[in-house]
């Protein structure tokens, strides 16, 4: 399991890597690359600096590196340096500090994101995401066979989206690279989502509809980064509940 751990996170860099290069390629903006750097650079300083200081070990801070790529493609392209930085900071803080029977609670990059964005008034973007995402993405839910979350997610956002017309079915976008951004990389993370089949079932559901709560009555907050936050604080008691 550790090595299939591994094996994953490295994918994830990869993956990550790639799509920020392709939208940079894309948006013909590279001086969005400093971000990119930046924000992982700082979340694996922060991480290791940390370890050192908590268990006095030298950690890999692969973790780290995914949540800072996440930073710096879902915040605004060219966010302020401080923004940045403050997102990296509280991301890796709520790791090693929010935690309950040993694991850290909330997903370190929304977290991170959700609280700077309030902090300075900023909206995520997620300028990372394109159809590289779908081939990208379906690889990580089948090395991770989180099938049960992803799809129970994607099929009951656009249920409810038809169901309470937010939006006119012939406009739906049933491609939509930031919602299978969000569902195939950041909703499965291994430490803040659920592992048994009805567990990801219910998981998937209760994100979904937190989703659409969120784009109907609170528009002005992101749509996925608050209601992956509100899952979170369900996954301990969805897996021990539904095994």
């Amino acid at each position: 399991m550790q090595k299939l751990n591994i094996t994953i996170k490295s994918y994830m860099i990869l993956f990550l890597i790639i799509l920020g290069l392709f939208a940079i390629f894309t948006l013909q903006r590279y001086d969005i690359l400093f971000q990119l750097a930046f924000a992982p650079l700082v979340t694996a300083i922060i991480d290791v600096a940390i370890n050192l200081v908590k268990i006095r070990k030298l950690v890999l801070p692969s973790s780290a590196i995914i949540s800072g790529l996440f930073i710096g493609l879902i915040l605004p392209p060219l966010s302020p340096v401080l923004t940045v930085a403050l997102a990296a900071l509280i991301a890796i803080i709520s790791k090693h500090i929010i935690k309950f029977h040993g694991r850290h609670i909330f997903n370190p990059a929304a977290f991170g994101i959700v609280i700077s964005g309030l902090i300075f008034g900023i909206a995520a973007a997620w300028w990372g995401t394109s159809l590289l995402v779908v081939p990208l993405g379906l690889f990580i839910v089948y090395k991770q066979r989180k099938w049960f979350l992803v799809l129970p997610f994607i099929i009951t956002y656009y249920i409810m989206l038809i169901l309470l017309n937010i939006q006119n079915l012939a406009t739906i976008s049933f491609v939509d690279t930031t919602l299978l951004f969000f569902a195939f990389l950041m909703l499965l993370e291994p430490m803040t989502s659920t592992y048994t089949k009805r567990a990801m079932i219910a998981h998937g559901i209760i994100v979904a509809m937190s989703a659409i709560i969120v784009s109907r009555f609170i528009p002005a907050i992101d749509i996925f980064l608050i209601p992956l936050l509100i899952g979170n604080i369900f996954v301990e008691t969805l897996n021990k509940k539904l095994r």
